[in-house]
């Protein structure tokens, strides 16, 4: 192949790669998203003697620079600098992946080339839920989000799953193309056929659960609180904490009953909240509290910015923490608190700010702080006024499967994400959100109710299916009811054991094979050099 198409191949990968990003019927196109990109990356490798390794890693970086820029081009609503940042730290990341692959399929069979490339890629995937700079947004496996009828067996392998499936699809597609380019049909057919039941058998046995899959459980009534305050224009200066405190409080009145079991308010839904012995003093929390008294089956869980004193200051001489923190009200005379967990980079905290505090000055204002917050110091679910446990998550927590898992093994019977979208304005952002959420569903298999600042507020059922959803951009009430359940699926129990398995094979196939060219090499350049000090002994 010519290398005037190579250009155009790496586009098309892109592009193929950020349709199910983009739009609710693309989904498949992540089957054969890579095929183009794979066609470039053999094209050099046939002309290997001709072209380094380094021409493939800019054609691959361009590649991924654009599925992550058309997929998440939406962060620039909040900062144009740091959006950028993340496009290109994000295509390194993948580009390098690749290029190291590039580098094997040089040096030893096709085979072990793409059995490193699996295994190099879900081991960055998983490194992405991990490591102090997580943004697993791109994950493979979250392409699925919005075709909910194929991906039950989600809840034996999580996202990570899906990202298996889709590179063997794609690997086996290109071997399939390469075979019959090289043998012709009648020598490809068995692989024809090995492809066609992996890509059937998991989606015809995921469509029969889906069908026959039903509900246990009892049956809880939930009520959203969706106040549609702007964050821009509205929520931290066009607007008083008093004025959106009472356009919380009458939205609650108009809903609340007896037989209404919970109320979510969205993240950060009221500020500057100091956790002490007073707090029960706050005049905001003491109305929700007198609300439960009423109505003793009643929990209100709400979204606010909480802080504490430490009693040594610190270093930096600062005498807080800040919080973006989740808050449980009901009969009890206690609060209940969580602090989120997962923290946004570049937004709630600096990555690895051990070694770089003095870079906190650059954190971007998205909740009513500047600085790096606080976090909780394990997975902590809240306990209602009927003794069940519930799993509270705020904004970008919805995004990890693992530690969304954690807290369902922690006995957590439903799940309730607290976030504000209205960040992303009306574009992709807010959508692609919402579509995580129905993956914790299925992975979990317990019900969801997710309520939103200036999102979309939803109720989610255990198969994945939103059944009732608010509109973008309105203040709203709404009403349904959401079964729990106390059954831990297979994933639930094992956890991200796909990346892990990965990327302990990927650490051993890199250094292996790095190992083995340096080797050769040495024994390449030793072979140089006698032949040379045998002509010259021969030729003087």
């Amino acid at each position: 192949m010519k290398q005037k198409y190579w250009t155009g191949l790496s586009i098309l990968s892109a592009i193929l790669l950020s349709m199910p990003w983009l739009g609710k019927f693309t989904t498949g196109t992540l089957l054969f998203a890579f095929f183009p990109l794979l066609l470039v990356e053999n094209s050099i490798y046939v002309q290997k003697q001709r072209y380094k390794s380094i021409v493939f890693f800019g054609y691959a970086m361009l590649c991924f620079f654009l599925w992550n820029f058309f997929s998440t081009w939406w962060i620039t609503k909040v900062t144009i600098i740091e959006g950028f940042l993340v496009f290109i730290l994000n295509a390194l990341f993948m580009a390098i992946i690749w290029w190291l692959f590039h580098i094997i399929h040089r040096h030893f069979s096709s085979s072990l080339s793409y059995l490193s490339l699996i295994f190099m890629w879900i081991g960055y995937e998983y490194l992405h839920f991990t490591w102090s700079m997580a943004w697993p947004w791109l994950t493979l496996g979250n392409g699925f989000a919005n075709s909910p009828k194929i991906i039950q067996w989600y809840e034996y392998t999580g996202v990570m799953g899906g990202s298996l499936w889709i590179l063997i699809i794609n690997l086996l597609l290109f071997s399939i193309y390469l075979s019959f380019n090289q043998k012709g049909i009648k020598k490809s057919q068995g692989k024809i056929i090995c492809i066609l039941l992996f890509i059937l058998i998991p989606s015809i046995s995921s469509v029969w659960k889906y069908n026959h899959y039903r509900e246990e459980g009892k049956s809880w009534e939930i009520g959203i609180i969706q106040p549609n305050i702007d964050p821009y224009t509205e929520k931290f200066k066009g607007m008083s904490e008093k004025e959106q405190s009472q356009r919380l409080l009458s939205m609650t009145d108009s809903i609340i009953s007896d037989s209404i079991n919970f109320i979510l308010w969205p993240e950060t839904a009221i500020d500057s909240i100091w956790e002490n012995n007073k707090i029960m003093e706050n005049s905001v929390l003491h109305n929700l509290h007198c609300k439960t008294i009423l109505y003793p089956s009643l929990n209100i869980i709400i979204g606010a910015t909480t802080k504490k004193k430490i009693i040594a200051e610190k270093k930096n001489g600062k005498n807080r923490i800040v919080y973006n923190s989740a808050l449980l009200i009901n009969k009890n005379k206690k609060i209940q608190i969580y602090h989120k967990n997962k923290l946004v980079t570049g937004v709630e905290k600096m990555p690895f700010e051990k070694y770089s505090k003095w870079i906190n000055k650059f954190i971007v204002n998205l909740g009513g702080t500047s600085e790096s917050l606080g976090t909780t110091p394990e997975e902590e679910n809240f306990t209602s006024s009927s003794g069940m446990k519930v799993a509270s998550a705020i904004c970008f927590e919805s995004v990890f499967g693992g530690y969304v898992a954690k807290r369902i093994k922690k006995d957590a019977e439903l799940i309730f994400f607290l976030t504000n979208d209205g960040w992303w304005k009306d574009t992709p952002g807010y959508r692609q959100h919402l579509s995580y959420a129905r993956l914790r569903a299925i992975e979990t298999r317990r019900s969801i109710a997710q309520a939103a600042n200036t999102g979309i507020s939803a109720f989610i059922n255990q198969r994945g299916d939103i059944i009732k959803q608010t509109k973008w951009w309105k203040k709203t009430v709404m009403q349904g009811k959401l079964k729990s359940n106390n059954k831990i699926t297979f994933y639930v129990k094992y956890g991200d054991y796909i990346g892990q398995i990965c990327t302990f094979m990927a650490i051993i196939i890199v250094l292996l094979c790095l190992c083995t060219i340096y080797y050769r090499k040495k024994q390449y350049n030793l072979k140089t050099k006698k032949v040379r000090i045998n002509s010259i002994v021969q030729n003087p």
